[in-house]
């Protein structure tokens, strides 16, 4: 088996990844903290889980305000979040001499869909490091993350998954 190169994109892609792993059970930890959040927590099954983490990673979760807290972790995940576009950017320029015309096409989407994700969350970031207020609280995360968010992750789910198929398809 040939060795693998670690460029910069797939160490960065790596490192990313692991803090995604790591953090996010702490990201949902701190919402549920918030005022909106509450409403989560109050579900028996998110209780569950959540009630006995809290209190393991309680240090992780109490270093400032709730909305501060949670705040910090968005940020962190807006900063993590650009390895998923240069991941697929990375994949793309791999295969273009033997890309076929769904796969090259698919890629662009995937490639547009994950940058459009991150560029919304990395504005949302920044919006709630200015006010980090509950989301209802802050027009901007109200604006942002219907017009932005949520449209990229269901284009970049759905094009990673049917290009995922096609790259297995074809080797």
């Amino acid at each position: 088996m040939p060795k693998v190169q670690l460029t910069p994109v797939r160490r960065y892609a790596i490192f990313a990844s692991a803090v995604w792993v790591l953090f996010s059970p702490l990201m949902a930890l701190s919402y549920f903290a918030t005022k909106d959040g509450a409403q989560m927590y109050a579900i028996g099954s998110v209780r569950a889980w959540a009630k006995p983490a809290r209190s393991l990673f309680e240090p992780m979760l109490t270093f400032a305000s709730a909305d501060r807290v949670y705040a910090t972790y968005v940020l962190l995940f807006a900063l993590i979040l650009p390895a998923l576009p240069l991941a697929a950017w990375a994949v793309r320029s791999a295969r273009v001499p033997v890309a076929g015309t769904f796969e090259r096409r698919a890629s662009w989407v995937v490639v547009a869909a994950w940058t459009m994700f991150s560029a919304s969350l990395l504005v949302v970031a920044a919006a709630l490091q200015v006010k980090p207020a509950n989301n209802s609280g802050n027009p901007v995360v109200n604006v942002v993350f219907p017009a932005g968010m949520i449209p990229s992750l269901l284009i970049g789910c759905l094009g990673s998954a049917a290009l995922g198929v096609s790259l297995l398809r074809h080797g």
